[in-house]
């Protein structure tokens, strides 16, 4: 894979030039050299915001970036499967305009697309925490399986998104066609939802090494809004809960009632996800306890603590 062509797609709306900067720095500055890059504008052609950026991005990077313009603001998920369709790489990997690729992540991942059925390859990544102008915290929340790579199937991501966001994972070209693009409309976890589709028909990989600096600070993520969490795991719940285990479906039912509280929809549909969340369990502890016993496990043993 010494010469293979690798799309890296970064999407942007609402950011300053800085950050947009430092996330096309850390992909111009990967140890791996083939590798085109892709920066989707979502401001809008009339945005203030695009006009500025565009020179800014022009004149500091040149030919080296792909510049692309939506007609107006579309979505995050319409813009990185715009990016796609106009990229031309054999694998594709996505970065959100706020994150950061360490210098040999492309050069590792590459290495471990070992046959032709994996389809997938993430790793783990840090989160640096950066607000009210104080020191940035470092976290790390991965999960260590106990070996140099793990394979993570449909129910291990029904029960925990091990994959991670959008930065991570470095995808063959040919996944997207039998499992589709970004799922446009959702409002939340639409990385969760592709990863769990592309689960079904090719091996996911995990490398255990901090490849991703994913940046929390006080601008605007969607990570933040519960409200559209709550819709995107109530998705996620109706589309695929159907064909898990007893214990995955139980954990995401969990989910979208911490998701349901936190939105605060009112004490009749706490009330509602809070026995809902309860049954689901009893159930799994009944009939399904081998497995309830072993994710367990591991989401309490198996993090990283900070660093």
């Amino acid at each position: 894979m010494e010469n293979t062509l690798v799309s890296a797609i970064i999407t942007t709306y609402g950011r300053p030039f800085s950050l947009v900067k430092r996330a096309i720095d850390s992909v111009l500055h990967q140890t791996y050299p083939h590798i085109e890059l892709i920066l989707v504008d979502d401001n809008g052609k009339n945005s203030s915001l695009h006009a500025k950026l565009l020179h800014q991005v022009t004149a500091t990077f040149g030919d080296h970036v792909k510049y692309l313009s939506n007609t107006h603001n579309q979505g995050g998920q319409f813009s990185r499967n715009r990016g796609f369709w106009e990229s031309r790489g054999e694998f594709v990997a996505f970065l959100d305009d706020d994150d950061v690729w360490l210098p040999n992540k492309i050069a590792t991942q590459l290495q471990f697309f070992t046959n032709q059925d994996i389809g997938l390859v993430s790793c783990w990544g840090r989160k640096i925490i950066s607000q009210n102008n104080k020191p940035p915290k470092v976290e790390t929340y991965n999960y260590h399986f106990g070996s140099d790579t793990t394979d993570v199937s449909f129910d291990d991501l029904m029960f925990i998104n091990y994959i991670g966001g959008t930065s991570r994972p470095l995808i063959r070209r040919g996944v997207f066609a039998k499992s589709g693009l970004f799922r446009d409309g959702l409002l939340a976890f639409q990385d969760y939802e592709l990863w769990l589709r592309v689960s079904r028909q090719y091996r996911c990989v995990i490398v255990p090494r901090f490849l991703v600096d994913h940046y929390w600070h006080d601008g605007h993520q969607i990570s933040k809004d519960h409200y559209k969490r709550f819709c995107g795991q109530r998705y996620i719940y109706r589309q695929y809960g159907h064909e898990t285990t007893l214990t995955c479906k139980w954990y995401q039912i969990h989910r979208l009632r911490y998701e349901a509280r936190q939105s605060q929809l009112g004490l009749r549909t706490d009330i509602k996800y809070y026995l809902w969340d309860r049954l689901s369990l009893i159930r799994a502890c009944l009939f399904d306890t081998a497995e309830l016993r072993q994710r367990l496990n591991l989401k309490k043993h198996g993090k990283k603590g900070n660093r």
